[in-house]
């Protein structure tokens, strides 16, 4: 069977009693629902009264989703309602009967869930009020009764039974008592005729007394308003434990308190509820040395009770913690920061997890000396911290020595970072002992967010792992988000201890915008233990000094979206993966294994590649059709050049058997020339014979092997330094020299064998013609061959 869609659970269907906070909300959602927003009312009481009013009139109802027939809603007031008002609001139908659920005989169920949930609904804010109600005559308006102490009578006030104040036992002793001083009156009047008078006066203000106590006890309402009129405040306090006001901490402090009794302090800023709360409250005094949440009574021991602010103490806002204002002023906020810190620290202190949070939320707030929180905290800061001193950090993450545990949880929201007396332009160099906007130190799983920082001597931001005691425990794991970094001595800067005793390893740095710095990215020469990091920056503009990025360590992928200056890979930056526009590349580390790309010129320095297989690394495939080049690839080398000037190429390199890396061949390309109107360019194939590496082949208005005499030879020749071979047998060699040129007529027309003949003894001429015919055939085929090895150039 399924479910009700109008789900009534057992419930009251009723607010608690709720407090204002200054606005007219909307306050919400309710915790319960509703079919239609008429049956809700709301009730208030502001501070001083004893009756909650119907207030609903001024309200508006609305449902949390006005389309739905059954959902939650809220309340929004007429006008703002302070926090000394109470009110809460209650579910009042009134059972109907309005829609019907059969039509023409067929039970429409879902009309049906809906009636028997409003009657349902009916039913139970009646029983609600069955244990609250009270009988009255008829015609008479509903009566509140509010209760008073044990033994207090009763009065009506307003229509509704409030507590009097006065005892019973209070009422009978002062009518004995006045009962007794008549009869001593009448006595002294016996005793001393002479004092008839005084006697008579006596016994009539006795008398006058006793009638006034007789009264109070039939009906002493109007008596006892005058009687809490001439009341003090505080005695009202001590004797009805009401709700009372002050105004300052001081006053708190000095009046007497009483278990249960509320007060309200308006101390500037400090204002706030106070409860007297029983208990043994001396640690947490001691702890809170600025009284921000917790008030030590001047006549109690701090071990029998406290004044306590209300609310939890795991929430703390900074204005308790003074007795001057700290926002958009020039007090010194630092103290009453780091007594709430302190405070969190002592009562709730762990490394694992957040201790609490601290709310800087009213204004911008000024810094006389570092905010150091060695224990994981959420601080939220909606403005500027602005940082006075000339040293140190302005905030400060970590111990140097750091404790026992992973220091994990850290919460740091800021909206910017200001140095009053650090550059206020463009800095003039690195300082390397001035001041700090941020510093952390050997925590993990925690996310650090500042909107600015702004003029820094010494660093803007400092990734600084100075965890040198416990193995293994890094600053790592952290999401970092900085915005704009900018007139700070260097913009970034992040270093390592060891890669055993502490590295800033693994952690996401995102930093918007870094301008206007002397160095705007930085790592020391040295550190290869900043490892596995990822830097996004949105923009590094130009610096103002040297080299605008130093990168060290390994293993880190930095993305440069706009990048202006000098970006220097130090000594030891193995394996980064970097991404930049318009950079100039410095690569003093020593080796070719991090991996660079510049999006903008083009340039870039690849990572090896390894493969087993057979299947190409890399393939370049067009589909371009008809008249296109279908280019796969482009090498562009900008900016000026000079004649030889190498443009680019592939290099082959190898282990050779003592495992030293040698390389072994090279295909570039170079122009000779790069004149606009006499642009010449050649490829070149080097490789390396016997240990000699040199130029081997050249295409260049020709092809060019070996590097010969002569050089290129012009188009359409070819020119090699030794001979061609087949199957490695030399058919082809260097020129033979030294012959000379036959002269004569060449036969290059038929010509057939002399096969000889057989001569007779005396003399034929026939025979003889013959063989002069052969002779010179010969030598004119001869002269042919010579004629034809010259032209090819094997003999000259």
């Amino acid at each position: 069977m399924a479910p009700t869609p109008y789900i009534l659970p057992r419930e009251t269907r009723e607010s608690a009693i709720l407090v204002g906070n200054g606005t007219v909300g909307p306050f919400g959602p309710s915790l319960y629902k509703i079919f239609d927003t008429a049956d809700v009312a709301v009730f208030a009481k502001a501070l001083g009264e004893d009756v909650f009013t119907d207030v609903t009139a001024g309200c508006t109802i609305a449902k949390v989703n006005p389309a739905a027939a059954y959902d939650y809603f809220t309340v929004t007031f007429g006008a703002a309602v302070p926090a000394t008002t109470s009110w809460y609001h209650q579910a009042r139908r009134t059972a109907e009967r309005s829609v019907a659920v059969t039509k023409a005989g067929t039970i429409n169920s879902d009309q049906l869930e809906k009636e028997l949930s409003k009657q349902a609904s009916a039913q139970s804010e009646l029983r609600r009020d069955v244990d609250r109600a009270v009988r009255v005559m008829p015609g008479t308006d509903p009566v509140t009764i509010i209760p008073g102490a044990d033994g207090e009578l009763v009065k009506f006030e307003d229509g509704n039974a409030v507590g009097s104040g006065e005892n019973v036992d209070t009422i009978t002793g002062s009518t004995a008592a006045a009962a007794a001083s008549a009869a001593a009156a009448a006595a002294s009047a016996t005793n001393a005729g002479n004092s008839a008078t005084a006697a008579a006066a006596s016994a009539s203000s006795a008398a006058n007394d006793a009638g006034i106590l007789a009264s109070l006890v039939a009906g002493f309402g109007a008596i006892w308003n005058t009687i809490l009129q001439t009341t003090t405040t505080a005695a009202a306090w001590v004797q009805l434990q009401v709700l009372g006001y002050l105004t300052t901490i001081a006053a708190l402090k000095a009046l007497a308190p009483s278990v249960g009794m509320m007060v309200y302090v308006s101390d500037g800023d400090r204002r706030g509820f106070f409860k007297w709360t029983a208990g043994d409250f001396s640690s947490q005094i001691a702890a809170d040395t600025l009284e921000g949440f917790y008030v030590k009574a001047t006549s109690v021991n701090a071990n029998a009770g406290a004044w306590v602010r209300s609310g939890s103490p795991m929430v703390l806002d900074v204005e308790w913690f003074s007795s001057v204002a700290l926002a958009n002023t020039t007090n010194d906020a630092q103290p009453a920061l780091m007594a709430a810190y302190n405070l969190l620290a002592a009562i709730t202190g762990t490394t694992e997890g957040s201790i609490g949070t601290i709310l800087a939320t009213r204004g911008k707030y000024r810094l006389g000396g570092s905010l150091s929180f060695s224990k994981p905290v959420k601080f939220v800061c909606d403005n500027f911290l602005e940082y006075t001193p000339t040293a140190n950090a302005a905030v400060i993450i970590g111990a140097a020595t750091p404790i026992g545990g992973r220091n994990t949880g850290y919460d740091i929201q800021i909206a910017g970072l200001r140095a009053i007396n650090g550059n206020t332009a463009a800095p003039t160099g690195v300082n390397a002992a001035g001041c700090s906007g941020i510093e952390i130190r050997n925590c993990q799983f925690s996310q650090i967010r500042i909107g600015r920082i702004i003029a820094f001597t010494k660093y803007g931001f400092w990734g600084n792992q100075s965890n040198n005691v416990y193995p293994l425990q890094h600053c790592q794991d952290n999401v970092i988000w900085l915005g704009d970094v900018a007139y700070c001595g260097t913009g970034v800067y992040t270093e390592s201890v060891s890669a055993a005793l502490g590295a800033f390893q693994v952690n996401e740095v995102h930093i918007q915008n870094s301008f206007g710095n002397w160095i705007n990215y930085s790592s020391p020469t040295g550190d290869t233990n900043t490892n596995n990091n990822s830097f996004h920056f949105n923009a590094a503009d130009a610096d103002t000094g040297g080299g605008n990025i130093f990168i060290n360590g390994g293993w880190n992928d930095f993305y440069f979206g706009f990048t202006d200056g000098t970006m220097t890979l130090r000594p030891g930056a193995v394996y980064n993966r970097i991404f930049g526009h318009n950079v100039t590349f410095t690569d003093s580390s020593g080796n070719t294994t991090n991996e660079i790309s510049d999006g903008q010129n083009g340039t870039v320095t690849l990572k090896r590649f390894k493969t087993s297989g057979v299947s190409p690394i890399v393939r370049l495939q067009s589909t371009a059709a008809g008249a296109s080049s279908a280019e796969l690839l482009e090498f562009y080398r900008s900016g000026t050049r000079s004649n030889n000037d190498k443009l680019g190429g592939a290099s082959w390199y190898h282990d050779d058997d003592a495992a030293a890396k040698r390389k072994t061949a090279e295909m570039r390309v170079d122009v000779p020339t790069v004149a606009a109107a006499n642009l010449n360019s050649r490829f070149a194939w080097d490789t390396t014979v016997g240990n000699v590496y040199g130029e081997k082949m050249v295409l260049w208005q020709g092809l060019t092997l070996g590097s010969p005499a002569g050089g290129d030879k012009g188009a359409g020749t070819i020119n090699i330094s030794s001979g061609y071979y087949v199957a490695g047998v030399k058919v082809l060699g260097a020129q033979a020299t030294g012959w000379t040129a036959g002269t004569g007529t060449a036969l290059k027309g038929a010509f057939a064998a002399y096969a000889g003949q057989t001569h007779t003894a005396s003399y034929v001429q026939a025979t003889i013609q013959a063989l002069d015919n052969a002779a010179r055939d010969a030598s004119q085929r001869v002269k042919a061959i010579e004629d034809a090895l010259r032209t090819h150039g094997l003999i000259n």
